[in-house]
């Protein structure tokens, strides 16, 4: 393949703070976007406007009859015309996380398991059917669209109405795009990319080659080729006859999703990047910007959850990248003389190197990559109040003064913040795993620019004295209850169905046989290794007993990996799959139990990611195991934010929200718990008005018909 038929980087639109989580093309040409930062920007050239600024992230784009609509996590769709808000388009109870228009029809699909369907910005029809999140939507005609869902399934709807469902994806479906001639294409979980035939419902063609979930595909009507883009860090382009004939690959762990317009592709992806692709020579970028891109993806670290354990029989020699390799997108492996694994790709006819494998190096030495650059740390911070966290990238090589005036200076901070800010990196450089995660903000509390100092609520303590019966609540709860037999019978058939290279050996089998037998601090470190092998190397539909271990195994170490541990967790913790998120939040609520986890859990980046499922578990009528799990969560989070009055206070919003959800006794106690405890320890009127301005009051009278509740009530009325 020539040149000019490559995708090549034509340039990088930096001003995002976060991930970029969708892109499209406006009739006009210019590029549209949307973030985690709770932006939607518009760009002309590399600059780019806000158009519309959310209160919560914001997920999904689409564009047509002059306006641009803008879904997030307020449940709502912003219409914007002219860079102004013409209206919301409102009825979903959850996340808003795929649109798409089409003759002036939009679809609308969301967390609370429905889609809906807007005729000029009028509801038409509203679409109940799948048993999960609606993750992706098309509109075919004013009176038909599909729906692709975490059900596993997609449907077909003819008027409101669902007509034909199509089964054969094993995992959540995530994207949908027309492909002509009565044809869809659908992209999954499961890494595959589908052609569907509408008439017969069944699978014409099947892509693989993604070694991750496939976010977004869409269709390029002009030479018949399919575009998908994943979580392997890859945008792949196939030609009509389901061939790889290009893989770009991003220095970025996600590549959320992909925008097709001429000879132009829009990715965004979750380095907080818009980078536009294009065919035409003439659009390229000059070869110091294409080299320096190549670096960036070259230095980039890939974590083993996308490699799997490396076995050394796998790495091959340095010389195989003097030769040709076997197709588009082959990967291989190499170990440099200093121990360090590379991965490299075979793409457009060259090799190229595309990262090394985090934490695969002899030496043991992790580095961090930050906007393409290694760093041995990255802290994230929060520096003002509603402002996405702030990357704080620094070496040990360098002066903490240096990086501590870099800092301020790219965010525009006042350098009075100088001394503190260099002191806070020296502190946490000093003695931190470089495993470790986020740490605490470097400023304390919450500081607003234009200030003289760093600002904190200031709040009047009640001087009136109470007797309270049972709270606050000051011990952690733990979600480690099981049974050995049905694990374990589980774990044995799933293990059957993977290659032999990935299966547990029979003695490993024995070995989490025996341990969960007994479990204890002695042998859960058993437990969690075990567990790590098959999240990081089994298919996802696999995965049901390895998170089981894992959360039992967390509640039992007295000092676990931490990061390690979150990070199967939140890899899982995916509400459009309930049994692998209920699993995932119970390991979650169990992290608590040890000082590590505790130092890990009350991260704001953690936290955040905590909030955003929950907020998506509970849409819709939530099972009680879910509930119960969920108010664990809260429970815990009371008890550790303790006498913390901005962290309590920023609790009482997801206490707020779940009691409006709960459907179990046992969940509404522990959320009972959870209001006490937050009252109990920030006795100010702050938090006394937050509570009495919201329904929990009502709430709490209505669940309180058990006598331990009624204690609990009693507490918190006098506290109000």
């Amino acid at each position: 393949m020539g040149d000019k038929k490559q995708y090549k980087l034509s340039r990088t639109l930096s001003g995002h703070e976060s991930d970029v989580k969708d892109v499209a093309y406006l009739s006009d040409g210019t590029v549209c976007s949307v973030s985690r930062d709770l932006t939607c920007r518009v760009w002309n050239g590399r600059e780019s406007a806000v158009v519309y600024h959310a209160t919560k992230y914001l997920n999904s784009v689409a564009e047509g009859g002059g306006y641009v609509y803008a879904g997030g996590l307020e449940g709502s769709i912003a219409v914007v015309k002219s860079g102004e808000v013409a209206t919301a388009l409102l009825g979903h109870e959850a996340n808003v996380c795929a649109l798409h228009w089409k003759d002036g029809v939009l679809a609308s699909g969301s967390w609370d398991k429905t889609a809906r369907v807007w005729k000029d910005n009028v509801l038409r029809y509203v679409l109940h059917g799948h048993d999960a999140a609606v993750w992706g939507v098309l509109v075919l005609s004013a009176d038909e669209q599909l729906t692709a869902s975490a059900d596993c399934t997609i449907k077909l709807w003819h008027q409101g109405q669902a007509v034909r469902t199509f089964a054969g994806h094993s995992d959540v479906v995530r994207g949908l795009c027309p492909v002509g001639n009565g044809r869809f294409a659908s992209s999954s979980n499961d890494g595959t990319v589908r052609v569907w035939d509408i008439e017969s419902g069944k699978t014409v063609m099947e892509l693989a080659g993604h070694t991750s979930f496939v976010y977004k595909v869409v269709y390029n009507e002009a030479t018949g080729e399919l575009v998908s883009c994943g979580e392997d860090r890859s945008v792949r382009v196939w030609d009509r006859n389901g061939k790889s004939v290009q893989v770009i690959t991003l220095p970025a762990t996600s590549v959320w999703s992909v925008a097709l317009q001429g000879d132009d592709l829009a990715i965004g992806a979750s380095d907080g990047k818009v980078r536009v692709f294009s065919r035409d020579v003439a659009q390229w970028a000059s070869e110091q910007e294409l080299q320096e891109f190549a670096e960036a993806v070259a230095h980039s670290g890939i974590g083993k959850d996308q490699v799997g354990e490396i076995n050394e029989r796998d790495l091959k020699d340095a010389s195989i990248l003097n030769g040709s390799g076997d197709a588009e997108g082959q990967v291989v492996m190499i170990k440099t003389p200093q121990g360090v694994v590379e991965a490299h790709q075979w793409s457009g006819g060259v090799w190229l190197k595309i990262g090394e494998v985090v934490g695969s190096s002899s030496t043991g030495t992790k580095k961090q990559v930050y906007e393409g650059k290694e760093y041995d740390y990255v802290f994230y911070v929060d520096a003002e109040e509603g402002r996405p966290q702030l990357a704080l990238p620094y070496n040990t090589t360098e002066n903490p003064y240096d990086a501590a005036r870099r800092f301020l200076e790219k965010y525009e901070l006042p350098q009075s913040h100088l001394e503190e800010t260099a002191r806070f990196i020296i502190k946490n450089t000093e003695s931190v795993d470089l495993s470790s995660g986020p740490v605490e903000d470097p400023y304390g509390t919450r500081y607003v620019p234009g200030n003289a100092a760093a600002s904190s609520s200031q709040t009047k303590l009640r001087a009136a004295q109470v007797k309270l019966a049972v709270v606050p609540y000051t011990e952690y709860v733990k979600l480690a209850t099981f049974q050995a037999e049905p694990i374990l019978n589980a774990l044995r058939a799933n293990n059957d169905k993977q290659p032999a290279e990935k299966q547990l050996s029979s003695s490993d089998l024995e070995e989490v046989s025996s341990a969960l037998s007994n479990v204890s601090a002695s042998n859960a470190g058993v437990l969690i290794k075990h567990s790590s092998h098959m999240v990081n190397s089994w298919q996802p539909a696999d995965m049901l007993p390895a998170l089981d271990i894992l959360r039992i195994a967390v509640a039992y170490h007295p000092s676990p990996p931490a990061v390690a541990v979150i990070q199967m967790i939140f890899s899982t913790l995916d509400p459009g799959v309930p049994k692998h998120a209920l699993l995932s939040l119970r390991a979650l609520v169990n992290l608590f139990s040890n000082s590590e986890g505790r130092k890990l859990v009350k991260s704001a980046q953690v936290m955040q990611t905590a909030t955003d499922t929950v907020q998506a578990l509970m849409a819709g009528t939530p099972s009680a195991p879910i509930s119960i799990a969920v108010s664990s969560l809260l429970l815990n989070y009371a008890v550790l934010f303790g006498t913390n009055f901005e962290q309590s206070l920023s609790l009482l919003d997801s206490i707020a929200a779940f009691t409006a959800k709960s459907t179990s006794p046992e969940a509404d106690y522990r959320a009972l718990l959870a209001l006490g405890t937050v009252l109990a320890n920030n006795r100010m009127d702050e938090v006394q008005q937050s509570v009495k301005n919201s329904t929990m009051l009502d709430w709490a009278n209505a669940k309180a018909t058990e006598d331990r509740s009624r204690k609990v009530l009693n507490d918190i009325n006098q506290l109000v």
